[in-house]
């Protein structure tokens, strides 16, 4: 029964395939041009647009919506053809008025790795506009940051584990959300954004015995690898280097920002110690002079589609 609906739509694209539009449009795409304008797509039919064009063309596809509900809207959507919701990047939200007391979440903050790291794999994914204009770690400091581990060789568990707490993991007895690491005797467990199941390492002395992704629900293994790559699990990687650039940052911005003594001594304090403060990708700027943005992480065969040119244009606009 699963497979059904995707034998109609094999059906279908291969109708599609015969179409003069359709092959006017793969003849666009292919011939490099960079501005492609359609219209006459209601409903279902654009999301299936982009499934066609992904499965006939294999580039990995951006689609760009003017506000939050429509990309959160457009992902569901895709779901249906795609057989899963792509990733959707959401402008940072503000609450506070102080960019750096902001109401961001933690769920907030792994997704936003997520899709970095989908990106970076290929696919299709979903944007909010405003998003694609946040600043973000810069894609050379994301790759360095990512830790291969390879069964049979030697690494020390305690180095691992302090590794992944400089990348934004947290410490925890059991793994249970995204961007939590559990250390239990001989095991250690990482769940990082992007994935559907955590990863279990095994250790034998100091060497890993044995790589394994696992259930959350039944604690059973699910697969087994030889090697596995950890990305990082936060936008900022709390090396020494930048910490005292972040605490001279933070004494600035502040002040600016009208923000006592009394509020930001204990926060500089814990930046100092090497702390992971809370919300602290909003001090992006203090430990990347030079920051990312979301866009820098699209293969270069990325096809972008924008849902509402004028809207998604409009909303960029208000920033």
């Amino acid at each position: 029964m699963k497979d059904r609906p995707r034998i109609k739509l094999d059906n279908v694209i291969k109708a599609l395939n015969q179409s003069g539009k359709f092959i006017n449009l793969l003849r666009c795409i292919e011939s490099g041009e960079r501005s492609i304008s359609l219209s006459g797509l209601g409903g279902a039919s654009k999301f299936f647009l982009i499934y066609a064009l992904r499965e006939t063309t294999r580039r990995p596809i951006l689609l760009i919506s003017p506000t939050a509900k429509r990309a959160d809207s457009a992902s569901h959507d895709l779901s249906f053809f795609l057989g899963e919701r792509p990733r959707v990047l959401l402008r940072k939200e503000i609450g506070t008025g102080r960019p750096l007391f902001s109401t961001a979440s933690a769920k907030a903050a792994s997704d936003r790795m997520a899709w970095l790291r989908s990106a970076l794999d290929g696919g299709v994914m979903v944007a909010e506009s405003q998003a694609l204009y946040d600043k973000t770690i810069p894609r050379d400091v994301y790759s360095s940051s990512v830790i291969k581990v390879e069964k049979g060789v030697a690494s020390f568990r305690d180095e691992l584990v302090s590794r992944l707490i400089k990348s934004g993991y947290r410490l925890t007895d059991f793994v249970e959300n995204e961007g939590d690491v559990s250390r239990r005797g001989s095991i250690v467990d990482v769940f990082s954004p992007g994935n559907e199941h955590p990863l279990r390492l095994e250790y034998i002395g100091d060497e890993i015995g044995s790589i394994r992704l696992f259930s959350l629900e039944s604690q059973k293994s699910t697969d087994k690898l030889e090697i596995a790559e950890v990305p990082p699990a936060s936008e900022i990687i709390m090396e020494s280097e930048p910490l005292s650039r972040a605490a001279e940052y933070l004494k600035k911005r502040a002040g600016e920002s009208g923000v006592t003594a009394r509020e930001k001594i204990p926060i500089i304090d814990d930046i100092m110690r090497g702390s992971r403060v809370q919300n602290i990708e909003w001090l992006l700027p203090a430990f990347y002079p030079e920051p990312g943005s979301a866009l820098d992480y699209l293969p270069g065969d990325t096809l972008i589609v924008t849902e509402d040119a004028e809207d998604s244009a409009k909303s960029i606009e208000r920033l």
